[in-house]
């Protein structure tokens, strides 16, 4: 749970009250981690559902996973079949490297980011002057 939590709920326009809808969410939210992490039981819950039972059997995952992977844009059709970690992994480093180049080659038109020379280090604001 955020340490801040307080200045979520408080209403800055009634000091001392509480937004009520952002303490409910808030309060909601620390009860989801706790149950998470086991920290708190409910007494009598082992009586609901138990929803792994609605999980698809990885047969069923397997079959409809190539028509997904193109409806997604992961997979082209030729590909979709033979699809798996290392295609994944490639087509995400592909991605991150065009979405550098795309960054790099919009660097010098951007005034709001500059890169010192030297040490590589970037900042916003303007560059230094140069030294003659």
């Amino acid at each position: 749970m955020r340490q801040n939590w307080r200045s979520a709920v408080l209403d800055r326009t009634r000091p001392g009250l509480l937004v009520r809808r952002h303490f409910e969410a808030t309060v909601f939210t620390a009860l989801a981690e706790e149950l998470l992490c086991g920290d708190v039981a409910v007494i009598g819950s082992e009586e609901y559902a138990d929803w792994s039972g609605q999980l698809l059997v990885w047969e069923a995952v397997e079959e409809k996973l190539p028509s997904y992977l193109v409806e997604v844009g992961l997979a082209r059709e030729d590909e979709a079949a033979g699809f798996g970690a290392a295609s994944f992994r490639r087509q995400l480093e592909d991605r991150l490297r065009d979405a550098a180049a795309a960054a790099d080659a919009g660097h010098p038109d951007n005034e709001g980011l500059v890169i010192d020379p030297e040490t590589g280090v970037p900042s916003s604001g303007t560059a230094p002057a140069s030294s003659p």
